[in-house]
């Protein structure tokens, strides 16, 4: 619409008019002199130098008070027409969401005028859900402890396929979060210079306007029905993937490439093999593993951070040939041989919540050990933990503070309840 003249639109708009107020397309043979005849006329006037300049002109002429009286016919039409106008004004297509996120970027006031001269200058734009989030880290740890923990369902935004063409005029922007949106179609991104995007929670099926972002470092798709990422594997800078939560059955394709980073959490993957020729993997997002499938975890010996959620029969000994691993989250898991990860000499952080923990003298065989989280746990002996004095942090559940204030008192270590 803002590529024509507008006074061509304006013509269609009389016409319409015309015809809600007429019943026919056709001009009356007789006029009845009406303010909103007058309108019409002047809106479908064969030359377009004597038509109304612009809608929001029509508009104006339109509220007008003295077209409020008369017939109620009239009246009617007029407001029909008036709602049409929404649909014609540029402005009204603009999910207010985005218009908002645009002037924080822009450092505009509240309700101002987006100059378009200015979408030059937008390099990053926030937006999850209804809320526009400050900073990049701010969302990405409000994310990250949603899927944590499947905490909540997010409140879906209002932005859509046709606000995304409008992104298309942003020629410089780097970092694009659209989460919890309505959009389908991500084509008018395919030639933005994207350094970080994520779209967790669309409904995005196509991803091949991906494959020419050539600069793309960090990509989050979770929660979108795609059914295989193999064209990303082609991405050149690509570091950081997720795809939790997606219709992938198979990280194939990712054989050898130079992530750093995936998510694949709440997928049908259930071979991991391929990402043990992935030199720089260091960290692993995944849960709810189909059976045999924890075992294709062992030749990734190069990781630091893995997380394995909610898997039943996870058997530790397998992850011994992780001699690199500083943290381990097995949170909603049951767990066989916990004895095992005395063998991890670099492990600094584990989180055994919702583990059905119960017995803890393993873990006087990890001096490594700092950082413990034990909340959702049947625990009735905590005085295992005695024998660790290099223990700095222990996260409980509130209803073993009792037990903790009794028989942790001379330990000197902080302990968190929640």
């Amino acid at each position: 619409y803002q590529q024509t003249d507008q006074r061509s639109d304006i013509y269609s708009l009389g016409i319409l008019m015309r015809y809600l107020l007429y019943g026919s397309y056709e001009r009356p043979t007789a006029n009845n002199g009406s303010a909103l005849e007058r309108i019409i006329r002047r809106c479908t006037a064969f030359d377009p130098q004597n038509r109304y300049s612009s809608v929001s002109a029509v508009y104006r002429t339109l509220k007008h008070p003295y077209l409020r009286r008369g017939l109620c016919a009239v009246s009617a039409a007029a407001v029909l027409a008036a709602a049409l106008l929404a649909l014609f004004w540029p402005r009204e297509d603009i999910s207010p969401l985005l218009e908002e996120a645009l002037r924080r970027e822009l450092g505009l006031d509240a309700g101002a005028a987006i100059p378009s001269e200015r979408l030059d200058d937008v390099e990053q734009l926030l937006i999850c859900g209804e809320t526009l989030p400050g900073t990049l880290q701010g969302h990405e740890a409000e994310v990250n402890y949603t899927h944590d923990l499947y905490a909540y369902e997010m409140e879906h935004g209002d932005i859509g396929d046709d606000d995304v063409e409008l992104l298309a005029k942003c020629p410089n922007l780097r970092v694009l979060v659209l989460d919890y949106q309505e959009i389908t179609d991500i084509t008018p991104l395919k030639d933005l210079p994207l350094e970080y995007l994520s779209l967790t929670g669309n409904s995005i099926t196509d991803i091949t306007p991906l494959t020419g972002m050539d600069g793309l470092q960090v990509l989050d798709l979770a929660e979108n029905p795609v059914r295989s990422a193999d064209l990303l594997a082609e991405l050149p800078e690509l570091r950081e993937l997720s795809l939790e939560a997606t219709g992938v059955t198979s990280i194939e394709a990712f054989r050898g490439c130079d992530l750093q980073y995936i998510n694949v959490r709440t997928t049908r993957v259930d071979d991991y093999t391929p990402l043990a020729d992935c030199a720089q993997l260091t960290r692993l997002v995944t849960g709810f593993v189909p059976e045999g499938a924890v075992e294709t975890l062992s030749g990734l010996t190069g990781l630091v951070e893995l997380r394995l959620y909610s898997t039943q029969n996870v058997d530790l000994s397998c992850f011994t040939s992780m001699q690199q691993l500083q943290e381990l989250d097995l949170t909603g898991s049951r767990l066989v041989n916990p004895e095992a990860l005395a063998q991890l000499p670099s492990l600094r952080n584990l989180l055994l919540g919702d583990t059905d923990t119960s017995e803890l003298k393993f873990l006087a065989d990890m001096p490594s050990l700092t950082e413990l989280d034990l909340r959702d746990n049947p625990l009735l002996d905590l005085s295992p933990l005695l024998d660790c004095p290099w223990l700095d942090r222990l996260k409980l559940s509130q209803r073993h503070k009792a037990l903790a204030d009794t028989q942790l008192a001379a330990a000197d270590l902080a302990v968190e309840y929640g």
